[in-house]
């Protein structure tokens, strides 16, 4: 019986011979579709594309990373503190270490605020790839509570630049001490919190190092029994100073630091009682003044203690 193949109009033996032989070699015998070839092309667009996308995201990051790493100036500032505190004749030091890719042409610190305007406190000329220095800047004579802006420039050959800015708040000597108010401190036999920290204004326990103990209470149980010693010492060498007539409510810096000078300087103060102004410092500078607010002293040492508000030139 003879037949016909649909595709080729050959009889169907020759067919199913040939069928199986181009089978066996990968061939699909069916014709292809003109939407067959468009869908063809259009993956192999597609696939075209998200390559070109994939390998664009891969030069972006290597050349973002390379240019990080190849800052052409890179400035290192202490203290890194954005604002610093400081009052008038003090003297804050700051350290720069600058390097760079390329030469460096010249280091520069500038100042301004609302008294002076804009000074150039440095401009140094410099020709090789690092600079170090140290730059001690005093805080001058400003009204009020001023801030001064100090702006550290570096720049290379190329005239690349890196600026950075540090605040100095300037205390004046006729500004108002700052206020910290219902500190308590309990005696040194009633198991509590009996020594005290200036710097972070709060109480801490007698067993801290003595450099941490700017003052604290003197009671011994062998020696005062049941009753508050009303006596406080200085671990970490602190001085204190009674001063008759001082006025805590006006309490300024130069005030502070005239009657602390004029003092008599105590390693310890004793008989401390209600309403008592107590300065104490370190060395020949004034820290803080005192007011003692109350004294409890009961007829058990457990809740013995001393309630006091404080001013200092600064609190954060």
């Amino acid at each position: 019986m003879v037949c016909q193949d649909n595709y080729f109009g050959r009889p169907c033996f020759f067919l199913s011979v040939n069928y199986l032989k181009y089978q066996s070699i990968g061939f699909n015998l069916h014709p292809i579709s003109k939407s067959s070839i468009m869908y063809n092309k259009y993956l192999q667009k597609n696939l075209l594309l998200n390559n070109l996308f994939f390998i664009l995201i891969l030069l972006l990051l290597i050349t973002g990373c390379s240019e990080e790493e190849s800052s052409p100036i890179i400035v290192r500032l202490t203290p890194m503190e954005p604002l610093i505190t400081a009052a008038v004749g003090d003297k804050v030091i700051f350290h720069a270490d600058v390097t760079a890719t390329d030469l460096l042409s010249d280091f520069k610190i500038t100042q301004e605020d609302f008294k002076y305007g804009f000074l150039i406190l440095q401009d140094s000329s410099l020709s090789g790839k690092r600079f170090v220095q140290d730059y001690v800047f005093e805080a001058p004579v400003i009204p009020d509570s001023a801030i001064i802006k100090l702006t550290f420039i570096a720049t290379d050959v190329n005239y690349n630049d890196v600026r950075l800015v540090r605040r100095v708040r300037v205390l004046g000597d006729n500004v108002l001490l700052e206020e910290s108010t219902g500190h308590v401190l309990f005696s040194a036999t009633s198991g509590g919190y009996s020594a005290f920290n200036l710097d972070v204004l709060q109480p801490l326990s007698k067993n801290e190092p003595d450099s941490l103990l700017h003052f604290a209470d003197h009671s011994v149980d062998s020696v005062h029994l049941n009753t508050l010693s009303r006596e406080w010492y200085s671990p970490a060498g602190y001085r204190f100073v009674r001063f008759e007539g001082f006025s805590y409510p006006e309490a300024t810096r130069s005030k502070l630091q005239n009657a602390y000078d004029s003092g008599i300087k105590l390693s310890s103060v004793n008989n401390i009682a209600n309403d008592d102004v107590i300065l104490i410092g370190y060395d020949e500078k004034a820290i803080a003044v005192i007011y003692v607010v109350q004294v409890f002293d009961n007829d058990s040492t457990l809740n013995d203690k001393y309630l006091f508000n404080l001013k200092k030139e600064h609190i954060d």
